[in-house]
């Protein structure tokens, strides 16, 4: 099944910053960072808005910043998604 549209944009952008899948329960993923140092957790659904991921990803110590540049620099990345 595919991702939701949220959950590839903002994966992506966590993968950007150093983050990399580490597992899923239920829809819910484990990000984290090199020799896990910090971790998020980010749900793939559908019912939830990228606004609400973001606040999400927020509470969880995220830059806004951050995850701002990284998604400006995917979707100036021709070769990106």
């Amino acid at each position: 099944m595919p991702h939701s549209r949220a959950f590839t944009v903002l994966s992506a952008a966590l993968e950007e910053l150093g983050y990399h899948e580490h597992g899923e329960s239920n829809g819910v993923y484990l990000l984290t960072t090199y020799r896990n140092v910090h971790w998020v957790l980010l749900e793939d659904n559908e019912n939830l808005t990228i606004e609400e991921q973001i606040a999400a990803l927020l509470r969880q110590g995220i830059e806004m910043s951050a995850l701002y540049g990284a998604i400006v620099r995917l979707s100036e990345d021709p070769g990106g998604s």
